[in-house]
């Protein structure tokens, strides 16, 4: 309890930094907390290029802003720590949060879910565990799904076949178990599915022959049986 007491206080602290900072632009409080939280819970002291707290928002690496409200976040490779806050989830403006390549843990904020203008998510090269977040089936706009590299485990949510914008779903090196799931023959925009190295099991749905638009299918690497894979390659080649 005294520990999250103090959390709080060096958040508003923060928060209060923020504030003064962008006292003469329009960047929404609400944005404004959020990075706080993603400052202060990821290791903004430690980050490679960190945020002068003195300046504007617009000012900051890896940040974009647009019409007051954080459009885009850039921070790969950048030694973020820690777990990524469920007040990312409040940035209901962004459309694109690269997070890549760096020492992220705990489970993936269910938050996320409200990122319905989000097109780019890429958490790779990270040490998430914990299963995919069904609910990430609510970002309509997604084009690119990009979770590979981490110690995802679980099955792959059938609710992702909602999103029918996805283009890529990257997954491979995790722990995810289970069948592939035959609702994600719904994605019809979907280039690219990849999920090598897992422990998924089962065949290759038949809803994948309706992927006019799949280019590449990777399921190296799991307990899908080889022919079941030259037979699926041989499909895509004829398309």
């Amino acid at each position: 309890m005294q520990v999250m007491k103090i959390f709080g206080v060096l958040l508003l602290s923060v928060v209060a930094i923020f504030s003064q900072a962008n006292a003469q632009n329009s960047v929404s409080r609400k944005d404004s907390m959020a990075l706080a939280a993603l400052y202060q819970r990821c290791g903004g002291d430690s980050w490679r290029t960190g945020w002068d707290l003195n300046l504007p928002v617009e000012t900051w690496d890896g940040i974009k802003i647009s019409e007051g409200r954080v459009q885009e976040i850039h921070l790969r490779s950048n030694n973020l720590s820690g777990n990524l806050p469920e007040e990312t989830g409040n940035l209901t403006a962004l459309r694109s949060l690269d997070l890549s390549n760096n020492r992220l843990t705990g489970q993936l904020p269910s938050g996320i879910a409200q990122l319905t203008e989000l097109q780019m998510l890429n958490l790779s090269g990270n040490g998430f565990n914990g299963e995919i977040p069904p609910a990430y089936g609510n970002l309509s706009q997604l084009q690119n799904m990009l979770l590979s590299g981490n110690q995802l485990s679980g099955i792959i949510p059938a609710q992702l076949g909602r999103l029918s914008q996805l283009q890529q779903i990257v997954l491979d090196n995790n722990q995810l178990y289970g069948n592939i799931p035959q609702e994600l023959g719904n994605l019809q925009n979907l280039v690219v599915f990849s999920a090598s190295n897992n422990q998924l099991e089962g065949t290759v749905p038949e809803s994948f022959a309706r992927l006019r638009k799949l280019r590449m299918l990777n399921l190296t690497d799991n307990l899908i049986e080889a022919s079941v894979l030259e037979r699926w390659n041989q499909i895509l080649l004829r398309q």
